[in-house]
This record gives structure tokens, C-alpha cells and sequence, in this order.
């Protein structure tokens, strides 16, 4: 019966209408996300347009904002350090076991080269300074290049220096489309299958006085250059400040900050107006502008009589605003977040944190840190160890055999650690980590920016020098059980009996 109402009437069954929506939010378009761009471009293409301005801005704000300049002042700091990154030789002899000798003699001759004066070919820096620089550049401009220079020209006897360009010379305004060779980005040439082959530098700054810019770049093998950066994409051959992210809200605390500034100064003139009333008339002033308005100076602590007929209406800016704090912090606290590190470190801003807000914030920021060290190792310690290390051999300044470099040339790179937050609390905390099994002192000590080895040769040679003079390293000097503040090479108990010391001889009992 249906289906004949259905014939007659006309009725048919509804098609099946689509109901599903799109998986994420995000990738509608809509009102609310019309301004949300959706272009589809290469990092290379992203930053063509732009790399010169992040770097300009970059540059301003590290030499005119007090957090930017912090922020880089903190990667400094934390990345190299003030004794910059240590090294180990750890080259293996026939035996299979640390060839301690030549260990010594290639950290030796590499500390000699670090000098400064020596390891750069400007004469300025000091193979620390190098690294300082190399890092606060990186994090300003995003870029550095680092380029070896050997044989004679290094001017030294291991035939080896490193020249220091500004990222400026690497001209981001070549560009050559694909070929059958390749291709050059923004001054960089790559290869069909993207491996870089060259660089083409321009031999002068282009911000210096005079610059021309056309006629005076050189091509650069990749061999014979260091090009630093971070890469955050595939095939990127450029990079940008680590500050990128957080470069715009920086700028407008800075910008806002200083117009709370500049109208608190304006509000503590409180600036008026003289007001005239029906009487007013007749009444004159004797000081008038060009256009016959009174004008009224007046001095702290001074008063006067209006005259007739006159009223004065003050005005009153209430600056700084009632929330410039909360809206400075808020500010502050994503720029920290865009950088990678504490809002704390960041601005010295103590208020509210504790023990244990600061040690979560020190976690966090040392696994950052740490990140940043394995890069900086990675493509600035290494590649000029190796290089170094092969000029050294090369000009006979380190004597070991040719075939035996790869041997030596894979060093153990030591990065600056980080002090406790509470010593006593996280002494206990690793002692007890100690006693059950689950890390070791190599690891504690590390974790200070020590090495094992340099502590226990220390420990033992102020044993020795200490024993030479009597005294006894197990007892602390000017402790219980000595007379009057001094050591005498025993430690006595509450009974007055000799205790055995640390060479296993009885001491002297208490007076």
C-alpha cells in the first residue's frame, strides 16, 4: 500500500545527505580565519623575502631591548659558558687502550693553538672567544660563516687559523633557478640532489661605506667554508634569529614601555588649564601666548593667587596604567616561551617562585640547553678539530702517523654544566641515587660540567701535598679533635683515645 501512495503521489525516497565535517578545525576557512595564511611555500621561499629584516630587527632590538639582549647574553652563557667548551682526546693505542701520551701532547698543542692571537686569523680572538661568538651571533643574526684557512697564510706553525665573516657577506640576493648542475638559494649552490657544493660570498660588507654589491662576489667551495645555522625544515639553507618568534613582542614592550614612560613624566607635571568665568572680563595676565591665552610657569613648592574671576582645571593622565604590569609580564612571559628559556632567567623576576617552580624551570631549560650544545658541537667543535688536527699532523707540530688521525680525531667534548638550586637537598638526592645503583659519578659530576678524571687526579694530589706537610686528609682542617685550629694528623674521640688515621697509624690522643 506504500509503495502505491508512493506512484501515485509522487513520492520518492530523500537522497542521503552528506553530514561529515571536515577532521580538523584548524584547516577551515572561514570569518574568523580569513586573516590565517594558507600559502603553501618552501622555507627557502619564506625567508628570501624576509631574512634580511629578521636580521636587521634582530640586530636592533639585541643593542637597544634589555630582554633581547639578555636572551642572548643567556645562550652565551649557557651554551659555552665562561671556559667555553673542554676537550678530551681520547685516541686509542695498539693495544686497544687510552694512548695517554698522545692524548696529552694533542690537548696540549690544541690548548697552545686556542690562544689568542693565534687560532683566528684577525688576531682577536681566543679559541673561547671564537666560540662566544660564533653562538651570540648565531642566536642575533641566525647565521655565521667560518672559513679555515690553512698552510702558510694562517700565519702559525700548525698552518691553520679561522677567518670570521658576518652572515652579511653570504649574498641572500643570488639566486639562480635550477639547471642541470643545480642551483644557488639565496647565495648558497646545492646540487641536483640538494647537497651544498659552494657559497658565493661578496669580499666586502655590503654595509660598509661605498659598497657596490655587483663585481666583487667570490665562489667559495663548501669544503673550504663553515656555514653555522639551525636548520628547522627540509632543504632550508638559511637561517633566522632564534628570537624569530617572539622579535614582534619584544618590540612592542619596548615601544610601549617607553610611552608609559614618557606620559608618567607628562602626569607628574600635572599640567592644567585656566578657566575664564563672567567676571573674568577685563582680566589680564601679563604673560600670553600669540594668541592672547594666559601662560602660567610655575615651580615645586610654589603657589599663587588666580586672578579674579579665573578657575584652574587640572588634568590628570593616570600613567603608568594599572595594568601595565600584568600586560608587560604576559608579554614577556610568550617572548621567554619563543626563546626556549624561563621567564625568570629571562627577566629577573623572582616574585612567586620557590624551590621547586625553579627547579621544574631549571629542568626544563638545561634539556634545552643541552640541546643547543650537541648542535654546537656538532657543527663548530668537531669540523674544526678535525681540520685543526689534520694541519697540526701535517706540519709535524703533532707527531703521530697520518693513517692514525681518524684514531684521535673523535674527542670527548666537555659543555659547561649547571650548580644545583638547593646544593644540600640535591647532594642527598644523588648520594642516594648513588647508593642504589642508578647513576654513577661520572654522571654526577657531569652534570657540573666536571670530568671524573680531572676530580680524582685532584683529590689525590692534594692528599699528597697535604700528607707532605703532615697533615692528615681525612681530618678536616681546623675540625673536632684537633688543638688550636690545626691538623695534626690524628683525630681524637670524645675519650681522649687515638682513632687510627687515614695512613693507618694511631694518633696522638687529646690533650
Amino acid at each position: 500500500m506504500a509503495g502505491l501512495f508512493q506512484k501515485l503521489f509522487g513520492l520518492r525516497d530523500k537522497a542521503p545527505q552528506l553530514t561529515g565535517k571536515r577532521s580538523f578545525n584548524a584547516g577551515q576557512l572561514g570569518r574568523t580565519t580569513s586573516n590565517w595564511s594558507t600559502n603553501l611555500e618552501s622555507s627557502n621561499r619564506e625567508l628570501r623575502y624576509t631574512i634580511r629584516n629578521l636580521r636587521t630587527r634582530s640586530r636592533y632590538l639585541a643593542n637597544n631591548n634589555e630582554y633581547a639582549r639578555k636572551y642572548i647574553d643567556l645562550c652565551v652563557q649557557n651554551i659555552v659558558g665562561a671556559d667555553g667548551v673542554g676537550m678530551d682526546c681520547e685516541g686509542l693505542n695498539g693495544q686497544g687502550k687510552p694512548d695517554e701520551g698522545n692524548n696529552e701532547i694533542i690537548e696540549a698543542a690544541f690548548e697552545e693553538w686556542g690562544q689568542r692571537g693565534i687560532c683566528t686569523m684577525d688576531g682577536l680572538l681566543s679559541w673561547r672567544g671564537l666560540q662566544q661568538l660564533v653562538v651570540e651571533s648565531v642566536a642575533r643574526d641566525g647565521e655565521i660563516l667560518l672559513r679555515p684557512i690553512v698552510g702558510k697564510s694562517a700565519g702559525n706553525k700548525f698552518g691553520f687559523a679561522i677567518q670570521v665573516l658576518e652572515i652579511d657577506h653570504l649574498d641572500e640576493m643570488y639566486t639562480r633557478d635550477a639547471d642541470a648542475t643545480g642551483s644557488v638559494v639565496m647565495g648558497v649552490e646545492v646540487n641536483t640532489y640538494g647537497r651544498v657544493i659552494a657559497y658565493h660570498i661578496l669580499q666586502n660588507h655590503p654595509g660598509d661605506y661605498g659598497f657596490q654589491g655587483l663585481g666583487n662576489r667570490e665562489r667559495v667551495p663548501a669544503s673550504d667554508l663553515l656555514h653555522i645555522f639551525v636548520p628547522h625544515r627540509p632543504h632550508q639553507r638559511r637561517g633566522y634569529p632564534w628570537l624569530a618568534a617572539s622579535m614582534q613582542a619584544l618590540y612592542h614592550v619596548g615601544e610601549y614601555t617607553e610611552s608609559e614612560a614618557v606620559a608618567a613624566r607628562i602626569a607628574a607635571a600635572k599640567m592644567g588649564f585656566y578657566k575664564p568665568t563672567e567676571a573674568a572680563s577685563g582680566m589680564d595676565f601679563d604673560d600670553k601666548d600669540g594668541e592672547g591665552m594666559p601662560i602660567q610657569e610655575v615651580e615645586p613648592g610654589m603657589f599663587e593667587k588666580l586672578p579674579f574671576g579665573w578657575d584652574f582645571q587640572a588634568v590628570d593622565w593616570q600613567h603608568p596604567s594599572g595594568q601595565f604590569d600584568a600586560f608587560v609580564k604576559g608579554q614577556l612571559r610568550g617572548a621567554a616561551s619563543g626563546g626556549g628559556v624561563p621567564y625568570h632567567s629571562l627577566t629577573g623576576d623572582l616574585s612567586g617562585a620557590n624551590y621547586s617552580s625553579l627547579r621544574e624551570g631549571r629542568l626544563e631549560a638545561t634539556d634545552q640547553w643541552s640541546l643547543r650544545q650537541r648542535w654546537f658541537i656538532d657543527w663548530v667543535c668537531q669540523p674544526i678539530f678535525e681540520r685543526w688536527l689534520e694541519m697540526a699532523v701535517t706540519t709535524g707540530t703533532v707527531k703521530i702517523p697520518t693513517r692514525k688521525i681518524p684514531d684521535y680525531a673523535r674527542p670527548c667534548w666537555r659543555p659547561r654544566g649547571w650548580k644545583w638550586v638547593d646544593p644540600m637537598k640535591e647532594a642527598e638526592a644523588a648520594k642516594l641515587r648513588l647508593a642504589l645503583g642508578l647513576t654513577t659519578r661520572t654522571a654526577i659530576l657531569a652534570e657540573q660540567g666536571e670530568e671524573f678524571e680531572d676530580v680524582i687526579e685532584q683529590i689525590a694530589e692534594e692528599n699528597a701535598a697535604m700528607r707532605a706537610l703532615g697533615l692528615n686528609p681525612d681530618v678536616p682542617i681546623g675540625g673536632a679533635g684537633t688543638a688550636g685550629g690545626q691538623n695534626d694528623g690524628a683525630q681524637g674521640n670524645q675519650d681522649g683515645k687515638a682513632v687510627p688515621n687515614g695512613d693507618g697509624e694511631s694518633g696522638k690522643p687529646e690533650g
